[in-house]
């Protein structure tokens, strides 16, 4: 908890955003969901400005940046209570741009300051949030889940839970909580509990609750291994929790019993509640994490941080795969996961790992699956999310992030269309510079499908396609294995670039999928070097036919009309692109110099690659240049090549006029 936030403008391309966290879930209190939304706060306030509304105590343990406000006590029905009057004077006072409840706990709160304060809210969902057995939480809470801006779920699991709350699926996105990574340096656990340095020794860690099934593996699984390695230990690390949502029956009694009632009183350590550095030395002392989680009405893991832990520490997970579990635990890489209330499948892996244990079979992946879920990725990832969230399209809706695209929209995988593109592309910006691209950066802002980029990486530049369609861009690089192209799952609103470092980008009808077009052209100035050129291609509003779903007059339609037409004509459910008019892209490339190379893209089309779509001396040809140069708010495309002004020699060209370079 001592990482201090930096805020740095330039690494999101805008000023910085007033988040509004209101959480219960903050330490003091102690559990995963507690760590989940410490470290998301944390996160945040590296890029935003970040104000808590959290428990009494949180002050102390969040960095002095963070400004915090502690509700009365610990207890539900007093957060409660005595945290909606001050997330009200917040929002009031401060005016936040998105507001982030850290549960289903606190979405009413949230819910009524966003009518306050006129910002959107989000949710992060744990699981337990989402199917509390309890008829007034179902009543009251459960509605504000479904009406939030967006729900940020935890595991797949929980998202499928929410979905079956009544939530709306375009509303949930699964964001894996992250992981600190050890301190190599800590040692001492099996010293401070007396076990031997060649015990073998298996962990379980985390709240001390029914559902983490303890009694069960002491009773069903223990006895067999400890029948096989007599020198074994089983260390339980964690406490009962005082102040839990959901917290059933006293589980402490039930574990004591079953270690008493099987003679295991020498082969089991109850810890309590350790130290952080006992808990490193733990993972990093231990042979084997134990997760045998319950499947219980009313009641769910929801993802298993534990897990992710353990594995940063290169320590297997061996458990039951429930509830969200599978999410943290990859099935025979970073551990082994029985259906549920399988012992003897689960001692069989267990006792099959032990004597191997000291060579760390599972170590390297461990790491691998603990990198990839970082708390550095996932404040990356939430950031975006909180972005698209802030981003308005009327007054109390949102308009969020179009993730999966190509899922809806294969033809972005089209070998063919894409590399005629391609090609136009790539002859128009050697054109322009008057050379080839060997060595040059190029960012492919939006090119998921990766043909573009691979046709300009073979072409000898150094390319970085940005995108957010996760599942495109993986089967992209498998398609594209090149050493000189990269596949990275980024924001547009957000590249990942430092400052003048990109020689060209390329931005190929991308401006209607993202949240704020501005910002992006904003982000695409930023990152382009002196000189550097944008690529970009832009459809426009006043089109007869939309190309997305080839509907006439589609993009023309307010959104409410455009989702009815989608969906009387079986085309879709809900139509996320947003064009704009001819003048609104003149005033959205503003900070650019423009060369207009609509035209020559028309009148040579043997030279640019469109013979396809217009052949040369045809009356098709003929009516597109009558067109351009008489009316071009009418003109369905563009295609432009931006440089910045300030960087740039030359004047503004009109649409349709020929540049110097055009003539030449």
């Amino acid at each position: 908890m001592g990482i201090r936030p930096q805020i740095n403008s330039a690494d999101i391309g805008t000023r910085p955003l007033r988040v509004l966290v209101i959480s219960r879930n903050l330490p003091p209190l102690i559990g995963g969901m507690e760590r989940l939304v410490a470290n998301a706060v944390i996160e945040l306030a590296r890029l935003h400005h970040v104000t808590v509304i959290g428990p009494a105590g949180c002050a102390q343990t969040l960095p002095p940046q963070i400004k915090a406000y502690e509700a009365l006590g610990h207890g539900a029905f007093a957060y409660l209570t005595s945290a909606l009057p001050l997330a009200l004077i917040s929002a009031l006072s401060e005016r936040p741009d998105v507001i982030l409840a850290g549960s289903g706990l606190t979405a009413p709160i949230a819910r009524i300051v966003s009518v306050v304060a006129r910002a959107p809210y989000a949710v992060l969902i744990h699981g337990l949030d989402v199917i509390v057995p309890n008829r007034l939480y179902q009543t009251v809470f459960i509605p504000c889940l479904r009406a939030a801006d967006a729900l940020i779920a935890n595991s797949e699991h929980t998202a499928e839970l929410a979905r079956s709350a009544g939530i709306r699926a375009d509303a949930i996105t699964v964001l894996h909580p992250g992981v600190e990574f050890p301190a190599p340096e800590a040692r001492g656990f099996r010293e401070r509990f007396g076990i031997g340095a060649e015990q073998p020794l298996l962990l379980s860690v985390g709240r001390i609750v029914r559902r983490k099934g303890l009694p069960e593996f002491i009773t069903h699984s223990l006895p067999a291994l400890r029948a096989r390695f007599p020198e074994l230990m089983f260390a339980i690390i964690g406490e009962e929790p005082t102040a839990a949502l959901h917290s059933p029956s006293a589980e402490m009694p039930a574990i004591r019993e079953a270690i008493a009632q099987q003679g295991l009183e020498d082969s089991v350590t109850i810890c309590g509640r350790v130290t952080e550095e006992l808990l490193h030395s733990a993972y990093s002392d231990a042979d084997a994490l134990v997760f045998p989680v319950l499947e219980l009405p009313g009641d769910v893991e929801g993802f298993g941080m534990v897990a992710v832990e353990a594995a940063a520490h290169g320590l297997p997970t061996f458990g039951f795969r429930a509830g969200g579990v599978s999410d943290a635990v990859l099935q025979g890489v970073t551990g082994e996961l029985v259906l549920p209330g399988d012992y003897c499948s689960l001692t069989k892996h267990l006792a099959e790992h032990l004597p191997i244990a000291a060579q760390r079979r599972y170590s390297e992946e461990c790491h691998a699956h603990a990198c990839a879920n970082s708390w550095s990725n996932y404040g990356r990832r939430l950031h975006a999310m909180l972005l698209a969230t802030s981003t308005k399209t009327k007054p109390g809706r949102t308009r969020g992030y179009q993730y999966g695209y190509s899922s809806l929209h294969p033809e972005v995988n089209d070998i063919l269309s894409r590399e005629r593109k391609a090609i136009t592309a790539l002859t128009v910006i050697k054109h322009h510079l008057g050379r080839d691209i060997k060595r040059l950066r190029v960012a492919d802002v939006g090119g998921s499908g990766g043909v573009m980029a691979a046709h300009f990486a073979c072409e000898g530049a150094i390319v970085t396609v940005v995108d957010i369609d996760e599942a495109a861009l993986a089967n992209a690089k498998t398609r594209f294995p090149f050493e000189n192209l990269e596949f990275r799952v980024g924001d547009a609103l957000a590249l990942d670039f430092p400052d003048a470092s990109q020689d060209i980008v390329l931005c190929c009808h991308v401006y209607e999928h993202v949240t704020d077009p501005t910002r992006m052209m904003r982000e695409i100035r930023r990152v382009l070097r002196p000189g550097g050129i944008c690529y970009f291609a832009a459809g426009n509003r006043l089109a007869w036919r939309e190309p997305h779903y080839g509907l006439p007059l589609l993009s023309i339609f307010p959104p409410w009309l455009a989702h009815l037409y989608l969906r009387v004509t079986g085309r879709g459910t809900h139509y996320h692109e947003r064009h704009l008019y001819y003048p609104q892209l003149r005033k959205l490339v503003a900070d650019f110099a423009l060369t207009d190379y609509t035209g020559s893209v028309i009148r040579e089309a043997d030279r640019y690659g469109t013979r396809y779509m217009i052949g040369s001396g045809t009356v098709r040809q003929s009516l597109a240049l009558l067109l351009l140069e008489t009316l071009p708010m009418a003109f369905p495309s563009f295609i432009w090549i931006l440089q910045r002004k300030d960087d740039s020699t030359s004047s503004e060209r009109a649409p349709g006029a020929c540049s110097r370079s055009q003539q030449s």
